[in-house]
């Protein structure tokens, strides 16, 4: 009896490993779909290739040609990314979920998003002509989703009121990023919940010691750290930081066999996602304070890279930066190293190229750091 029983443990435990190997690994969806949106597409033909990473990389690579190409700033660039990323991940859970495999055209989804985002009315012709009925009935349905939702965003926004004085920061209208904090969140809730310290008053002598100490970092910057600020600074015309920190993360899933297209796909997304709340979070600090920013305290100083219109408190590359390595040492611990020092020098960077001072990149830091939290527990919530 003993030999039968051991024999039927080991087939059952073959027949189920040959079951899990047979379907992809579950993906849970971002936005809710009802029975009547997705029952209509399981009879469509489904001629498509099963996806890959090579096609996330394709994918990726127009992403950031069109993000490249608009001049996008990190704030616009990051929303992009999401909805890019999300758009991905429901394509694969729902295409897992009715067709029990991963044979969707990512491409599609990925056209109809950029084109909704940043080319407007644009048709996807080139992921149209290799699509299955299939692919272009789920994109429409997805996109659909992501138009719901970037309405109800807009509807939401508003400008954060301007504050004039001597003692507050003065840019150049329009100001960039001055109604970022009233955008819709994707995974920590209310921003009312993601403060910073309110800052020392304008007149106060610890601004002259936070200005002394980005003046000495400037002087004293060597060839390295002049370089680590160039590579960080990620103005328009690049990916920015928030697809500097996305392609970090990319390169290193893309290498690593042991994961599964549906887990780079669920973790890029919650990566792309929280770097956008990062955003939302980091702005609505600098625009209820209004922080002046080093060089207009010390009208010699020179910066390494020009310094953005938006003000100085906190930094956000460091509230960016803390995001993502939280996200990343949570899901790719094995590279926990990497990632801290990644983001303490993307940090660093804007002292050293004299744009911030060290309060900004330390509340900045602790600010990104809990927005990647709070989103790490929404999404394991959810998962």
């Amino acid at each position: 009896m003993l030999r039968v029983s051991s024999f039927f443990v080991v087939l059952t435990a073959i027949l189920f490993m040959s079951i899990s190997a047979a379907s992809p690994p579950i993906l849970p969806a971002y936005f809710n779909y009802t029975h009547q949106e997705i029952e209509p597409l399981k009879a469509l033909e489904s001629s498509d290739s099963t996806a890959t990473i090579s096609d996330l990389k394709l994918c990726d690579r127009i992403m950031y040609d069109k993000v490249k190409k608009k001049e996008l700033g990190d704030k616009d660039a990051a929303l992009i990314y999401a909805y890019v990323y999300v758009a991905q991940r429901d394509a694969l859970a729902i295409t897992a979920q009715l067709k029990k495999n991963e044979a969707v055209n990512l491409f599609m989804i990925t056209e109809k998003v950029l084109c909704y985002f940043l080319e407007k009315n644009c048709d996807a012709t080139n992921a149209n002509n290799i699509a299955s009925p299939y692919s272009e009935a789920l994109s429409k349905v997805i996109l659909e989703k992501i138009k719901l939702r970037h309405q109800a965003d807009l509807k939401g926004r508003h400008l954060y009121p301007v504050k004039t004085g001597e003692g507050y920061w003065q840019g150049t209208p329009p100001y960039f990023g001055q109604d970022t904090g009233s955008w819709k969140t994707w995974l920590i809730g209310s921003i009312n919940n993601f403060k910073v310290p309110e800052p020392p008053p304008y007149d106060d002598e610890r601004w002259q010691q936070e200005l002394a100490q980005t003046v000495t970092a400037r002087k004293n910057a060597t060839t390295e750290q002049k370089i680590a600020v160039v590579r960080w600074a990620g103005g328009p015309g690049t990916i920015t930081p928030p697809g500097q920190w996305l392609l970090l993360a990319n390169n290193y899933m893309f290498q690593n066999k042991e994961l599964s297209l549906a887990r780079i796909s669920f973790i890029r997304s919650i990566l792309a996602m929280s770097l956008v709340d990062s955003g939302i979070a980091v702005f609505n600090a600098k625009y209820l304070y209004w922080v002046k920013r080093p060089f207009m305290r010390d009208k010699t100083l020179t910066t390494v890279m020009p310094t953005p219109n938006h003000p100085s408190y906190p930094a956000g590359h460091s509230t960016f930066s803390a995001t993502a390595a939280t996200i990343l040492i949570h899901y790719l611990p094995e590279n926990k190293t990497m990632w801290e020092a990644k983001a303490q020098e993307a940090s660093n960077s804007r002292i050293w190229g004299g744009i911030h001072y060290n309060i900004d990149a330390v509340e900045g830091f602790i600010l990104g750091k809990k927005v990647g939290e709070a989103a790490i527990k929404v999404a394991e919530r959810n998962n």
